[in-house]
Parts: structure tokens; sequence; C-alpha cells
């Protein structure tokens, strides 16, 4: 099991990188300099843990309504805003996260907590439920099997109707596992199907030996190692036999799976949304305004279009935020909030998600690796940063993706595959 402490620098990478991913999509493909993005993430932090834990409302409702509110809030801002350039903009975007501070400041503190925020000074939320509490399954074994272990347990345990979006989770992770397993298991057996057909043409039986050599010796190694699998399951997810099945169901794993899902997720939305029309329209408007005004690209439509879906992503990010710290207050979302992010941003390379990725992971670790430094720790960080700046002016990444380069003997094994297939086709 990973102590508290690396488990929640894990968090933090996650949540910052789909923070610094909501600031890319404004400033990389848009173009649009943004000093304000704090006041999305507090906005989310604020929505998520008062429809939660204030009014008892589902999580993903809370995330939902998280990344909701920091849109409209955006759509706010935006509409008088985003006809600015430049610095301007960027003044006026500060402004607005110093406004939504002070607003926090002093909205009514039985709810939002004051100075001291949530939960401090918070009377009507004792506590922000953590994803470690939202996504573990203790309510959904019957209690006379609590304390005992698997093999102590026999028949049907009850399912508690509020953990049963926990389960299905389960259910899904575990039918993603075995698709992408059988997935890979399908693939390497088409590709010896289609060197067998190559090298051996007409002969049928030939085939008939090979599905029953291949699929046949998998049943029988599955069959004859079902104790080590069944070891290596408990293995992988951290649990010991000798644990109960209150400390299987709440393993963290199931806190990383879920923000994993959560990352993926809202990657593939991004990705797909940039190499749509709209996003297009976004990417030209950032190479030339003018130009992309000519072909009739409504500048600022596009403009807060995407301004709202980079909002969005950040109130969620605040929503995961707020249920993965203990507390927080309306000063952690300050100006050096919001650097931080554009530092994520320009680090990576500005216009690369997987840049974003990258500059999310270094300036998340980066701070607590030297924090044995003292007063030493930003004097190093800043100086890092600046030779960093110096030697890798455009970023790690630049404005390209991670593309993993395939091994020749691989890409032969492709390309004789391919044209295999076409003469087949022909």
């Amino acid at each position: 099991m990973i102590n508290e402490y690396i488990e929640t620098i894990i968090i933090l990478i996650m949540i910052n990188s789909i923070f610094a991913l909501s600031l890319n999509l404004i400033i990389g493909f848009n173009g649009q300099f943004s000093l304000g993005h704090a006041a999305f993430l507090a906005i989310g932090a604020y929505a998520s843990a008062i429809v939660v834990a204030a009014y008892n409302f589902p999580f993903l409702i809370g995330l939902f309504v998280a990344g909701v509110m920091a849109a409209v809030l955006g759509l706010v801002i935006g509409v008088p805003t985003l006809r600015l350039r430049g610095d301007y903009l960027a003044i006026a975007t500060l402004g607005f996260a110093e406004i939504t501070k002070m607003v926090l400041l002093i909205m009514p503190e039985k709810i939002f907590g004051g100075a001291t925020g949530i939960p401090g000074g918070a009377k009507e939320i004792d506590k922000v439920p953590q994803l470690s509490d939202l996504l573990r399954m203790p309510g959904a074994i019957a209690p006379e099997f609590a304390g005992k272990l698997p093999s102590q347990c026999t028949g049907a345990a009850p399912v508690n109707i509020n953990q049963t979006m926990n389960l299905i989770f389960c259910f899904v992770w575990i039918i993603a596992t075995l698709i992408v397993v059988g997935y890979g298991f399908y693939a390497l057996y088409r590709w010896l199907k289609g060197t067998v057909e190559r090298r051996i043409s007409g002969k049928k039986w030939v085939l008939w030996s090979l599905r029953l050599v291949y699929w046949g010796g998998l049943i029988v190694l599955a069959v004859t190692n079902t104790k080590r699998i069944n070891d290596s399951f408990y293995g992988v997810f951290g649990v010991h036999r000798s644990h109960t099945w209150n400390s299987y169901l709440s393993t963290q794993w199931t806190v990383f799976l879920f923000l994993i899902v959560a990352v993926l997720l809202i990657t593939w939305l991004c990705v797909n949304y940039l190499r749509s029309t709209y996003g297009r329209a976004v990417i030209a408007i950032r190479e030339d305004e003018i130009a992309s005004t000519m072909l009739g690209i409504g500048e600022f439509k596009f403009k807060l279009m995407n301004f709202l879906v980079g909002t969005f992503f950040a109130g969620v990010a605040g929503g995961l935020l707020a249920h993965s710290i203990p507390s927080f207050n309306p000063f952690e979302f300050d100006l050096l909030k919001s650097v931080d992010a554009l530092l994520m941003v320009v680090l990576g390379g500005m216009g690369s998600i997987t840049g974003t990725f990258f500059g999310a992971t270094v300036l998340t670790i980066l701070p607590e690796a030297l924090r044995q430094s003292k007063e030493w720790r930003m004097v190093i960080y800043s100086l890092t940063l600046v030779l960093l700046m110096i030697f890798k002016p455009k970023g790690f990444f630049g404005s390209s993706e991670f593309s993993p380069k395939i091994p020749d003997f691989l890409r032969r094994l492709m390309d004789n595959r391919r044209g295999a297939k076409g003469a087949s086709d022909a």
C-alpha cells in the first residue's frame, strides 16, 4: 500500500493535469491570455463541496454542478472581456479572480466558511466527504460479514442502495480489463493466423490446428494457474489475503482508478473537441485572427465557446480538489495558483496535451522534492524554472504530441500485414 503522503501527491498530479489542460484550451489552443483561472477552480471547489456536503446530493452531480457553475460565471466574465486582446484580457481576468476571492469571503459564513473556508467556519458543513470516503464500499457488505475474511463469508451480501454506484464502477473496471486483455489475445491470434496464411495457403486443417492449439492452450493455462492469477489480483490491488472485507473494499486504488478514468475521459473529450469543426476554428483564430475572420469564422463566438469549455473543466477539477483535501479557503485560489497552472502549460508546451501532463507532473512533484531544502526551496524552484525557460523556451513538447516510436520489426510486420490485406481485397 502507498502511504498517504505519496497518495496525496499522485491525486494532486491528476487533478492539476485536468486544471492545466483546461487552461491550455484557452491559452495554448486559442491564444487568449488568462491570469484568473484559479477563480474557476475555486468556484468548482465551493460548488461541489456545498452541493454534496450541505445538501447531500450525489458526488457525480456535485462535479457536474461545479463545472456548470464555473461555466456560467465564465460566461459572465467572458462576454465583456473576450473582445479584449493580449495584456488587457489578462488584467481583466486577474481582476475577476480577485473579485471572486472577495465575494467568497463575504458570503454567508455558515455555508461558505468565510476566511477559514470549508469546513472551518461553515456551520452547515461538518466535513467535506473525501474521495476515499465516497468511493469505498463498507455499506455494500451485510453487517454479519463485517470483520470476516472473504473465505469465511458465504451467501449473497445485500447491497446498500447508497453504494450502488461504487459497485457499478468496480464491475465496469473489471469488464474493461477483461475486454483489453481479451482483445490483446485476439490481436495476437489474428497476427499468428495472418502469418500462417501467408506461409501456408489452401490448407484449412492447419488453421483449425492453430485455433485448437492457441485457444485451447490459453484455457489450459488459465485453469492450471487459477491460484496464481488470483494471487496476482490481490497483489496488484495491494490487498493481502488476510485482509477483511472492509479493508479489501476500501483500498486507495479505487480512488486512483476513478481519477485515471476521469483524466482519460476529459482528455478524450478535449481531443475530439479540438479535432472537430469548432476546435479547428478555435485553432485558426489562434494562428491568425484576421485571416480566420475573412474566412467567415465568428471570432467572438468561438472564443467564448472555447472559454466556456475551459472553465467547465476547471470547475470539475475544483470539484475533485474539494473532495481530495481536508479543508480549503479563498486565499488558496489566488494569483499564485493561476501562475502555477500557467507554468505547467508553458513548461510542457502551449498547444500540447502531452506537454500539459508533463508540466503538471513535474511542477507538482518538484516543490515536494525540494521541501527538505527549507528556506532555499523557492530559490531552487525558481532557478530551475528560469533555466528550463532559457534552454526550452517553447516548453518540452512545444506544440507537438508524444508518439511512441514503433520498433522496426513491428513496423515491417504491420506493413506486410497491410500489403497482404490489400492484395486479398484486390
